[in-house]
């Protein structure tokens, strides 16, 4: 397994919020303008999130899980970055889910281009 603390990709404090449980449908999906980008769980890939993410604007970054685990619940977030033509937000394996998140993270301009065009 990949541990990796957030002084070690110089990630502020600041920039990580934790977030209660909201009432309403409404104020879920409103939480998305706060966020900057989304990372898919895995092994056991986001459905919902990852497409309520992407239809709010935000990128995601997902791990494409390797033979035997290829399995549809493995690879949701695969399929739905391939549909909207971000394959390059795939990882192949959890050093690169890292590094794309990193640089993601680091990169102001992408992200905004990225929610743009998402929306």
């Amino acid at each position: 397994t990949h541990s990796l603390s957030l002084t070690h990709t110089h990630t502020h404090r600041s920039r990580i919020e934790m977030l209660m449980v909201v009432a309403s449908t409404r104020e879920h999906l409103a939480c998305y303008r706060l966020m900057d980008l989304a990372l898919d769980s895995f092994p056991y890939a986001g459905t919902t999130t990852t497409t309520e993410a992407l239809l709010m604007g935000v990128p995601v970054i997902t791990l494409q899980a390797p033979p035997p685990h290829s399995t549809h619940a493995h690879n949701v977030g695969v399929s739905l970055l391939s549909q909207v033509g971000l394959q390059e937000l795939i990882a192949h394996d959890e050093e690169e889910y890292v590094e794309l998140a990193v640089s993601l993270a680091c990169n102001g301009e992408r992200l905004r281009r990225l929610r743009n065009t998402l929306r």
